[in-house]
């Protein structure tokens, strides 16, 4: 990590690296901006948050079927908390059934990638900045479902 001390780009998809400890990316990686961590063995939504830093950009985690369930209930983060510097969020495939805490936490969203949610049923939070949305194979009924 000493030897890439501007790196902004980050591809660790498909590697078992378990769950990550938040203190590696955010002492490490200070330049980071866009972090690629696909099926990478993350659990819960406090992992997703472990990489989280305050200059990426855009994050995909997609790939880790549980932690879209524990997004409301186990987030150590409180409510409150917001990642303002987040444009994109890659949580295709990580069972995330309600997009309204991601609205509350990522307000400056430009996309959104929920693709493959199969409990996820529609999206009517508010996005203020969202541009692009994908949601391909959800539970979606109807147009309406897109609000």
């Amino acid at each position: 990590v000493d030897a890439l001390p501007n790196l902004t780009a980050l591809d660790v998809s498909g590697n078992d690296l378990g769950r990550p400890t938040g203190v590696v990316l955010k002492t490490s990686f200070t330049k980071l901006r866009s972090l690629a961590a696909n099926r990478v063995g993350l659990r819960t939504w406090d992992d997703v948050e472990a990489l989280l830093t305050p200059t990426l950009e855009r994050l995909h985690v997609a790939g880790h079927a549980d932690v879209g369930k524990s997004l409301s209930t186990t987030s150590s983060s409180s409510p409150e908390t917001t990642y303002a510097s987040l444009s994109l969020l890659d949580v295709a495939d990580t069972g995330l059934a309600d997009v309204s805490v991601v609205a509350a936490k990522f307000p400056a969203l430009d996309e959104l990638h929920a693709s493959e949610n199969a409990s996820l049923a529609s999206v009517s939070s508010t996005f203020p900045r969202l541009t692009a949305l994908a949601v391909a194979s959800c539970a979606f009924e109807s147009w309406g479902a897109v609000d």
